[in-house]
């Protein structure tokens, strides 16, 4: 059961098909149903890792681009353009090494800031490099959060965010669908562990080099904690808000914010914490 409400910040996953070779296919629709999502009220938008490009690992030189290239820079106008957040993830050239990189693009056009996925999965270490140091970035929508899909594995790395008192944290991912259910377990605890709002943004697709397909089933997650002290008739598996299939689509959902600060203060969980 999803549950519904009316009050909070609107929250978006784009679950697009990452087709390899085909960047302007990708963008068009990542475009077209980023307009929609924005439409029907959301403020807070989120990708695919990789969405445009797919994880083109073997053709990454011709792929990959700068932080400050057209991928980046188109999704800030779109996202000012719209007065929206967009989070999302792309492969990323810097002084001849390739990163799987995740950026927030703020509602006034701005970058806000990247991060790097941290962990590299074994087959891929041929083509990326690890990046280091996940941050949170300040916005009206509160503590944001990012990591790239195989981080999720790795505690570790969203405990780097709670530290920092992060209330949505934006999993832009691209994950082959035998992970599907260790995923979607991992996900659930990532949102409990760090108190917060975990926002899966799965891409679908397939990898005929790599031999794989990707999951799709993306999901946006509440703390239960926090959610059944804000919700009157709150029931143990509602923190699952919104939950996608194995086809392109938008699923979305409210976040409730105000007075999260407040919570995360007098939260005996961040008190405890050493």
């Amino acid at each position: 059961m999803v549950l519904q409400n009316e009050k909070g910040w609107k929250a978006a996953v784009i679950q697009l098909n990452c087709r390899l070779n085909a960047t302007e296919r990708n963008k068009r629709k990542a475009e077209e149903l980023i307009h929609r999502a924005a439409d029907e009220g959301a403020r807070l938008i989120c990708l695919p890792e990789s969405f445009a490009t797919s994880m083109n690992l073997t053709d990454i030189a011709r792929f990959a681009q700068p932080l400050s290239g057209d991928i980046a820079g188109w999704l800030c106008a779109l996202a000012g353009e719209r007065n929206v957040y967009i989070a999302a993830g792309f492969l990323e050239e810097d002084g001849g090494r390739y990163y799987s990189t995740q950026l927030l693009a703020g509602s006034s056009g701005q970058l806000i800031g990247s991060c790097r996925r941290q962990y590299i999965y074994r087959l891929e270490k041929k083509y990326l490099s690890a990046g280091s140091g996940a941050v949170t970035f300040k916005t009206e929508a509160g503590r944001i959060g990012l990591i790239g899909g195989y981080d999720i594995f790795y505690p570790e790395v969203c405990r780097q965010l709670y530290k920092e008192k992060v209330q949505i944290i934006i999993c832009c991912a691209l994950l082959p669908d035998n992970f599907e259910y260790t995923v979607h377990m991992l996900a659930g605890a990532r949102a409990a562990e760090n108190s917060c709002y975990f926002i899966l943004a799965s891409g679908l697709g397939s990898n005929q080099f790599a031999g794989l397909n990707y999951m799709g089933k993306s999901r946006i997650i509440g703390d239960p904690i926090w959610l059944e002290e804000n919700i009157f008739d709150f029931i143990e598996g509602e923190e699952l808000l919104a939950e996608g299939g194995g086809r392109e689509e938008i699923i979305s959902a409210r976040l409730l914010l105000d007075g999260m600060e407040e919570y995360q203060e007098k939260n005996p969980l961040y008190q405890d914490y050493l």
